[in-house]
């Protein structure tokens, strides 16, 4: 697996994102920045029974397998993830503390001010 090239995520919204087993978790809906560095920070996947909930997975924590997205997490995990949503919107910081804690994301992650913010496939 290769390190995921970071400006050019985006080219992965409408594909799939895979845990670290091969098992499919869902599709890649879009991309959020941090609103201060305009890096890609996080990827909302649908997940559930027919796609019908969304949550957000860190972009740290993919790699890409041969142009396929995988999360070095098991799928259940993904699928227990906090969901947001709020399509479309911008992330509060409040709920991505939510997000960094539950990925157990390094403390530095927290510094402000940091909103996420989406942005699409253009």
């Amino acid at each position: 697996m290769a390190d995921l090239d970071l400006h050019d995520v985006g080219r992965y919204v409408g594909a799939e994102l895979v845990d670290r087993n091969g098992e499919r978790i869902g599709g890649i809906e879009e991309v959020y920045l941090n609103e201060a560095t305009e890096r890609p920070e996080w990827l909302r996947v649908s997940v559930g029974p027919m796609g019908l909930r969304s949550t957000l997975v860190p972009v740290d924590r993919l790699e890409d397998d041969n142009g396929v997205l995988v999360i070095g997490h098991e799928k259940a995990f993904v699928q227990a993830a906090p969901v947001y949503p709020e399509q479309y919107g911008t992330l509060p910081p409040a709920d991505e503390a939510r997000l960094f804690s539950y990925y157990r994301l390094p403390r530095e992650h927290f510094g402000g001010p940091h909103a996420a913010v989406p942005t699409r496939k253009g």
